[in-house]
């Protein structure tokens, strides 16, 4: 499993996931093709309000990683939406 930061890099080297990669959101296209797309990655950034882990893991399963943003994430997206 890849552990992927979304997060800009200030924030990254202020702090991160012990062996998360960097890859901000605004870069990752240009990064894609640095990834292995044979194990699945998992996608964070600055929390339950921040949107780039969920925006990162839907760029990536659309060129054909198995990808997932942060849980908590899409928790507080249903809650915007009303869903359970």
């Amino acid at each position: 499993m890849t552990v992927l930061d979304a997060r800009p890099r200030k924030e990254y080297v202020a702090g991160h996931v012990a062996g998360a990669v960097l890859i901000p959101m605004l870069e990752l296209g240009e990064r894609l093709h640095g990834l292995p797309k044979d194990a699945p990655s998992v996608i964070y950034c600055r929390g339950q309000l921040c949107r780039f882990a969920r925006e990162a893991a839907d760029f990536l399963r659309a060129w054909g990683f198995d990808a997932r943003g942060d849980r908590r994430d899409r928790r507080m997206a249903r809650t915007r939406e009303h869903r359970p």
